[in-house]
């Protein structure tokens, strides 16, 4: 893919696993890709409370990849954003993190069903349904889809009026 001027390339930053105990730190991420830009600002636009589901993600960005291409973009850069926001489908949150997501959830209020292992979000009353689009989001998707690299129904797109002649 191209990189678009729409998108300011994001700092690398460790991910949630590599700041785990047990794991490496980060040598270094590779560069940002437009879906995974994508992906990170739709993570940063959830709500404190409320979390949305790998799946809802891939679902709502309409890209192709599916959920586990969004769970391998805050594998690798989801220390730049609130990666405790995006759980499973079950409402559990990334294997391994059940303790430092918690302390999110508790701080947050985000309703639980669980708050011992497994920790488990009560996705009907958590689930954020209608994200907002970012200026930035919908400018890298416009410019995506006129590329001809993907489409997005989703996209929120303005009615054309053809202007009548005089």
């Amino acid at each position: 893919m191209t990189s678009t001027p729409a998108s300011a390339p994001r700092p690398s930053a460790p991910s949630p696993r590599a700041s785990a105990p047990g794991h490496p730190a980060d040598s270094g991420s590779p560069p940002v890709d437009d879906f995974a830009s994508l992906v990170l600002d739709v993570v940063d636009s959830i709500p404190p409370g409320r979390v949305m589901a790998y799946g809802d993600i891939a679902e709502y960005l309409a890209a192709g990849p599916g959920p586990r291409q969004v769970g391998r973009v805050l594998a690798v850069y989801g220390g730049a954003v609130p990666w405790w926001r995006v759980t499973h489908s079950d409402g559990t949150p990334a294997p391994g993190h059940d303790s430092r997501a918690l302390e999110h959830y508790l701080a947050e209020g985000t309703p639980l069903r669980s708050a011992r292992p497994p920790v488990r979000v009560d996705m009907p009353r958590a689930r954020w349904s209608s994200p907002r689009l970012s200026k930035k989001v919908v400018k890298i998707m416009t410019y995506l889809e006129l590329l001809g690299n993907y489409s997005y129904p989703n996209l929120p797109r303005k009615p054309y009026h053809p202007r009548k002649s005089r």
